[in-house]
């Protein structure tokens, strides 16, 4: 589903009139007067076109707006790994991406327009596959070392994979480290790589097929 700048999700979901069943010449798709014919996830429905307005946006719709703003521009760097809707969900028409991007614009700080992004409110992933317990340590301004606990619990598996984000927020640089195994215990990360600045630090840890996830952690905001 594509995404509208000067909307939010719940915007999104007026625009969805009906679904409906294939006729005897099939799905109708494109435009007729001032309905919309479309398919989205094997789902034929009809929309009708919003209805242009003259008035001046409220600023709770301004504010609402450059929330969405932000936490789109935050998150799609991670797009493609977040996985915060229970599976069951995953095939409905909310995507994991709104549902992060829901998460970040109701934790928001601030007033119009000068909000700004918690870091220890972002979720990646939500889910029930073990933990690890992370601590970070400053290597003297050249890198962060990461350790954790390779001890196993129920569901763990020596293979799980150990994800780690990585936020420049002075260079507004995003970056995703996944070579470390749960077994590993440990992973260095050097300025070279991530630069030099206030750095957040996330983890998850994911199952090698990448079908079971932990709740991501917020690590904590380390200066390089």
């Amino acid at each position: 589903m594509s995404m509208f700048a000067e909307t939010d999700c719940e915007t999104l979901k007026t625009l969805i009139m009906a679904t409906y069943e294939q006729g005897l010449l099939g799905p109708f798709k494109g435009k007729v007067g001032n309905t919309v014919g479309s398919n989205w996830r094997d789902i034929d429905f009809m929309r009708s076109l919003p209805r242009k307005s003259n008035k001046p946006a409220s600023e709770k719709q301004l504010a609402q707006r450059l929330k969405f703003a932000m936490a789109v521009e935050f998150l799609t760097p991670m797009r493609n790994l977040i996985r915060v809707l229970p599976q069951g969900k995953r095939k409905s028409r909310k995507t994991d991406f709104n549902e992060a991007a829901t998460i970040l614009m109701k934790s928001m700080e601030g007033q119009y327009p000068d909000f700004t992004i918690p870091f220890n409110a972002v979720v990646f992933t939500k889910g029930s596959l073990m933990n690890i317990l992370p601590m970070v340590e400053n290597g003297n301004n050249e890198g962060l070392r990461i350790v954790w606990s390779s001890r196993l619990g129920y569901g763990a598996s020596e293979n799980d994979v150990v994800n780690i984000i990585v936020y420049n927020e002075s260079r507004q640089d995003l970056f995703l480290f996944d070579e470390a195994t749960r077994s590993a215990g440990e992973y260095s990360l050097y300025a070279d790589q991530i630069g030099k600045g206030r750095i957040h630090i996330w983890t998850f840890v994911s199952t090698a097929t990448e079908t079971e996830y932990s709740n991501s952690q917020y690590c904590g905001v380390f200066e390089l």
